[in-house]
């Protein structure tokens, strides 16, 4: 199985405690994904840390795809 590793940055002009509050909460994620990816969570926790597991699904280019992804690290800076 092959392994890939996606890394980002992003700047939000917030107080870091509001947006660290937004970003914690993966059902946020549906608010900023795109609508065209018809996003749908169908499993998470209710607040992220290191070894979370996300379970959604999604559609690109018409295709679904179901995708699990783990939070490897989450660190405040």
């Amino acid at each position: 199985m092959t392994t890939f590793t996606l890394e980002r940055t992003q700047v939000v002009e917030a107080p870091l405690e509001r947006a660290w509050t937004f970003y914690a909460d993966p059902h946020n994620l549906e608010l900023i994904t795109p609508p065209w990816l018809r996003f749908t969570i169908e499993q998470a926790p209710d607040e992220l840390a290191a070894g979370s597991l996300l379970l959604y699904r999604l559609r690109l280019f018409g295709v679904p795809i179901r995708w699990l992804t783990e939070i490897r690290s989450w660190r405040q800076r």
